[in-house]
């Protein structure tokens, strides 16, 4: 007998509404709009459907009462997804986690259908169901607050029943287990086969988890005990550790992954980036504990090791929605001068979806091209630019937390970071309006093989990704054998350009057509152009000091060891100096070699010896700033005072240790082919840098700019002085004790973002009079795009002003006098 259509209806309305809330989901997932209008109609939809299968049951018209339930049940997982969105029950899932749950509901949705199909299909669906078996356990067991939140929401409009969505699950997928596959052989072997793939891959994770949090705790308190090494423990650590996976998800416990108890939104999490929730790491944390080293050790060697320094700067507001809209960029290339000004502006907007946390914070790093610094800052408040005032580092971060943290009004900040980076904070980022902010960048151009480069600089922040892309490269001199990206187009009027997405990949290399005599003049200071020369000194050192990590190559060693016999070869080596000869070269290089990276001991050479050091160096590493409060930065800075060691570094790659002493010169740095060095010994000649108070060098640019008094005409490019400015600070700041008023007084005169200053933009006047921040007007100001030439001094604008009125009176004095009156 044929059933009654209207039996059918729960089915097909089932399938109609499901479709419908699916696509809902779609819409709030891959869309930026608001969400919680959706979430209510999803919600409704649970709610209509339930009391449909309700009047079914009553009135006997279901005739797929299993099938019915398992599409109500699939509607729940939708629901409570998306609540999620809204409330952040949970952080948001791994990706592995959000596939399997799809998959689990369509597993679901097959076997209320099983009776239909095939044997073969029969079987591999018990096969699925013991894979997703345990899908939903560990959401079911870490929600124990949330459970007696939901039997509280089922009064409103039963909105409580979506925290039960994984208990059901569990329930659901038991049952189904114990009626349909267990009874069967053949299906329970199936059943079981797919469980057990799951629970062992489960065991053999949390085994992994265990020993490498073992590992790292060893070390830790290795590095600890007494008698340990000088440098930070979390150095110690960094120097041994291999960053695998799973290592990388231990040290990012709490900070960007969930652990067992831990819910979305609680607790402060400094660190800039979304945090995660993987069950297989909650278990694992759950069954072993976390680790007991601090957060900030664990994010100082994230920093270090994954080069993660930008999602630790410090928050003061969160920014998990913005992103890039769009960057502008726009240069001019002095190619005879080795210099370039870039002008990056950008626009950055808030998507976040909840009305009710409107307010983010933007923070973008810049990594810029080497010795460069930034020179100008704008930020755009309504549709006025406003532009940034120099002021020392200190006070502006001051004046920035008061604005942002207590007025809430309209700041931004750029501040210098080591190793070529500068952080930008803008704020605030609403959903109603994006905003939009400028930062200049003077930078040296890189020369070598005849050829420059021009590299526009990268930042990382909020995802440029799907940024639109505006570039314009004004070059002053006809490029020559000019290579540009492809989509890069070379118009007339030396502009190279482009249109598109976002990238942060490209560079632009031409012929050098050798620097021109160039000078400008500014305070009665003239700041000329020079080609870079290295003085030739004698240097014939008796020993030589090796630094030896994991980026020294074996032959280059074994070469030293060989070659060099007549000098001496020491090694640093648990707080002594070990030693090199040929019985224990191999020993000492194997047990060496496996550092990441390495801090050379300078303040532990003895003294008076004639010395040179060796080292090799990657890009991971620790700067300066992250020594700045440990024993071993003290001693190495109070030595480095009275002592300018000499190093030679293996290939043109340096850490970012030795990359920070030398660009603060505070030793004398030369890179090369280790055959380069074998041959400067022998012939007893070293390349080394002039070193003088008016004279700075950029030898990756091949130029150096000297400072003399002088009041000529002269030609050539404001940014002249500006990199004088800039190189001189990251010198003198480095001694002690150090002049900070001469240093502003400096860094104000170039209008330079350096370790002693920073730009910074307020809202109001009221808001720098109450920081008594001021501009020093006879500063060269922010940088501009075909600001090149002198600045005129005033006594020259007066004799201007006096020039041009004798002009204006005999060309135009008739007009204002008369014709003079003649006798006849």
């Amino acid at each position: 007998m044929e059933k009654s259509p209207l039996k059918k209806l729960p089915l097909i309305a089932g399938a109609v509404l499901l479709t419908i809330m699916t696509g809902l989901l779609g819409i709030f997932v891959f869309s930026n709009e608001q969400r919680s209008e959706a979430v209510l109609v999803n919600h409704f939809i649970i709610l209509l459907y339930a009391v449909l299968l309700l009047l079914a049951r009553i009135f006997k018209k279901n005739s797929q009462p299993r099938a019915t339930l398992s599409i109500l049940l699939v509607m729940l997982v939708i629901d409570a997804y998306s609540l999620n969105f809204q409330f952040d029950v949970f952080s948001p899932m791994a990706v592995w986690f959000g596939v399997s749950i799809v998959l689990l509901c369509l597993n679901i949705l097959a076997v209320s259908f099983i009776e239909r199909f095939p044997e073969w299909l029969k079987c591999l669906l018990a096969f699925t169901s013991g894979v997703s078996f345990l899908v939903p356990l560990m959401p079911a067991l870490t929600m124990g607050f949330v459970y007696l939140a939901g039997v509280v929401g089922l009064i409103v409009i039963g909105m409580g029943i979506v925290a039960f969505a994984p208990l059901l699950l569990l329930l659901h997928n038991s049952l189904i287990a114990y009626r349909l596959f267990l009874p069967v052989k053949r299906y329970r072997y199936f059943f079981f086969s797919g469980l057990s793939i799951v629970t062992i891959y489960a065991m053999v994770y949390c085994i992994t988890y265990a020993t490498s949090l073992n590992h790292f705790e060893r070390l830790y308190k290795q590095s600890t005990a007494p008698g340990s090494d000088e440098q930070p423990a979390w150095i110690n650590v960094a120097q041994q550790l291999e960053l695998t996976p799973m290592m990388n998800r231990i040290l990012r416990t709490r900070i960007t992954l969930d652990a067992f108890g831990d819910f979305a939104d609680m607790g402060n999490r400094s660190f800039d980036d979304n945090a995660h929730y993987d069950p297989l790491f909650v278990l694992a944390t759950g069954l072993f504990s976390t680790t007991i080293v601090e957060e900030t050790d664990r994010l100082n060697i994230l920093g270090v090791l994954a080069d993660k320094r930008h999602y630790a700067e410090e928050r003061l507001w969160d920014g998990d929605y913005l992103r890039t809209a769009s960057v502008n960029t726009r240069a001019q290339v002095w190619p005879s001068n080795h210099i370039a000004y870039t002008e990056h502006t950008i626009v950055v907007e808030n998507t976040n979806p909840h009305r009710w946390t409107t307010s983010e914070e933007a923070i973008y790093t810049f990594h810029l091209p080497e010795g460069a610094t930034v020179t100008a800052l704008s930020l755009w408040i309504g549709d006025r630019e406003e532009k940034g005032i120099l002021t020392t580092r200190d006070k502006a971060m001051a004046a920035y937390r008061d604005v942002v943290g207590v007025q809430r009004r309209d700041p931004s900040i750029v501040q210098w970071r080591e190793g070529d980076r500068v952080s930008v904070r803008v704020f605030p980022v609403t959903q109603d309006a994006p905003r939009k902010f400028k930062i200049g960048i003077t930078a040296p151009l890189q020369a070598g093989d005849r050829q420059l480069t021009y590299q526009p600089g990268w930042f990382e922040g909020p995802a440029g990704n799907s940024a639109s892309y505006d570039v314009k490269l004004q070059f002053e001199d006809k490029p020559i054998n000019i290579v540009y990206p492809n989509g890069f187009y070379l118009a007339k009027d030396n502009i190279v350009g482009n249109i598109g997405r976002y990238s942060d990949d490209w560079k632009v290399t031409f012929a050098d057509p050798g620097l021109t005599n160039s000078a400008f003049r500014f305070d009665n200071t003239r700041y000329t152009l020079q080609p870079y020369k290295p003085a030739i000194s004698v240097l014939d050192p008796d020993t030589l000091y090796l630094d030896i990590n994991r980026h020294w190559p074996y032959k280059d060693y074994l070469q030293l060891v060989t070659t060099l016999r007549s000098k001496k070869l020491y090694v640093y080596k648990d707080q002594k100096w070990i030693s090199v000869n040929p019985s224990n070269a191999r020993q000492v290089f194997e047990e060496r070699q496996q550092l990441r990276f390495s801090l050379f001991p300078f303040h532990r050479v003895p003294a008076g010896n004639n010395t040179l050091v060796i080292t090799a160096g990657g890009k991971s590493g620790p700067f300066l700033s992250d020594l700045s409060f440990d024993s071993f930065s003290a001693s190495l800075n109070q030595y480095l005072q009275s002592h300018h060691p000499v190093v030679f570094n293996i290939g043109d790659t340096v850490s970012p240790f030795i990359g920070s002493l030398s660009a603060a010169k505070q030793i004398t740095l030369q890179k090369g082919e280790l055959s380069s060095l074998v041959t400067q010994l022998q012939r007893r000649t070293f390349s080394l840098p002039v070193k003088a108070q008016d004279r700075i060098d950029i030898p990756a640019a091949g130029i150096s700019i000297v400072q003399a008094p002088d009041s000529g005409a002269t030609r050539g490019p404001d940014h002249l002085a500006r990199l004088f400015a800039y190189h001189w600070l990251l010198e003198a700041s480095a001694r002690q004790p150090a002049d900070t008023n001469k240093l502003m007084d400096v860094a104000a005169k170039g209008y330079v973002v350096s370790p002693v200053s920073s730009l910074l933009v307020l809202e109001t006047q009221a808001d720098y009079d109450k920081h008594k921040i001021a501009n020093n007007e006879i500063g060269l100001q922010n940088a501009a795009l075909k600001g090149h030439g002198s600045v005129p001094e005033p006594h020259e604008w007066a004799l201007f002003i006096l020039a041009v009125s004798i002009l204006a009176y005999v060309r135009y004095g008739k007009l204002f006098f008369g014709r003079k009156k003649t006798a006849c």
